[in-house]
């Protein structure tokens, strides 16, 4: 299969100055954006700060111009402007005299592999040491709570200070993301270190397979329940499986006939395991005797 020269796909500017291992700052729109967040900080730093843009991508072959049409600017007889997509990477000093890298613009709609390849390349040649990534996801919590933070990279340092509360989850893919995935396990195959400050040597494990479909492994749920407040308190075993088990409810209430059913299965846990006895036994009726 013939593949596409990734170097077609930019073109670096002639007058742009030289770099000492600069950091790139990824801010590609498109996929998810909660309060545009991403969108804002790109434009603040775009107009906040003096820029010059020192590559280009060629947006003919990456966009979508029908999925995303750009606006245009109709004045009484005549079209009057034409806001044309920009991918481009911007060259920005921050208020110290700090030069970093900001690549903005729409997120491709095609040929994700060889943009991927051609920022690999256009960050070799301009010394790029490292690579930030903004995203912002949306979630059901009240705006009075503080912010929540998913870290990751690569290598592992970078957030080995971090705990982290999502283990593993399947969701949709996007272009910068893949800037992120992608160094890692081609690690060595250009001829400077790009993004994410990749191993010296080249990893040859495979990535591990994927997640089934939307699910995720997340913190046991908030305790309601009074059964499965002793239970968590008073035995080993997990308590969301034993409060399923034993009580399918969200009552810790027995039912009516609660004596007949209650006395069939726990003893035998019981001489088992003596303090789950002990945690059924604060669920029973007054009347009831263990």
């Amino acid at each position: 299969m013939r593949k596409l020269d990734p170097s077609e796909l930019y073109e670096l500017e002639p007058d742009r100055p030289e770099l000492d291992g600069p950091v790139l700052v990824q801010a590609l729109e498109g996929f998810i954006d909660a309060g545009g967040a991403r969108k804002l900080a790109s434009t603040h730093l775009l107009d906040s700060l003096e820029s010059q843009i020192v590559a280009r991508f060629d947006v003919d072959q990456l966009f979508d111009y029908r999925a995303r049409r750009p606006v245009m600017v109709f004045a009484k007889d005549h079209w009057e402007f034409y806001d044309a997509p920009v991918l481009a990477i911007h060259l920005l000093r921050d208020q110290a005299g700090t030069p970093f890298l900001l690549l903005a613009g729409p997120e491709p709609d095609v040929q994700w592999e060889r943009f991927v390849a051609a920022v690999q390349q256009v960050c070799a040649a301009l010394g790029v040491r490292r690579s930030i990534g903004l995203n912002a996801i949306p979630m059901g919590l009240p705006h009075t709570r503080p912010v929540g933070v998913i870290a990751h990279g690569s290598p592992r340092s970078l957030v080995e200070a971090y705990e982290p509360w999502v283990e593993t989850v399947q969701v949709p893919a996007s272009a910068g993301h893949l800037l992120e995935l992608r160094p890692r396990h081609w690690c060595g195959r250009w001829p400077r270190p790009v993004i994410c400050s990749c191993r010296s040597t080249r990893s040859t494990r495979p990535p591990p397979p994927p997640a089934r479909p939307w699910t995720r492994r997340l913190p046991p749920p908030p305790r309601s329940p009074r059964s499965c407040t002793h239970l968590r308190s008073s035995t080993t075993r997990s308590w969301p499986a034993v409060a399923r088990r034993r009580w399918p409810t969200a009552s810790c209430r027995p039912p009516t006939s609660s004596a007949p059913s209650w006395s069939g299965s726990w003893p035998s846990r019981a001489r088992r395991n003596p303090a789950y006895a002990v945690a059924v036994a604060r669920c029973q009726p007054s009347t009831t005797t263990v």
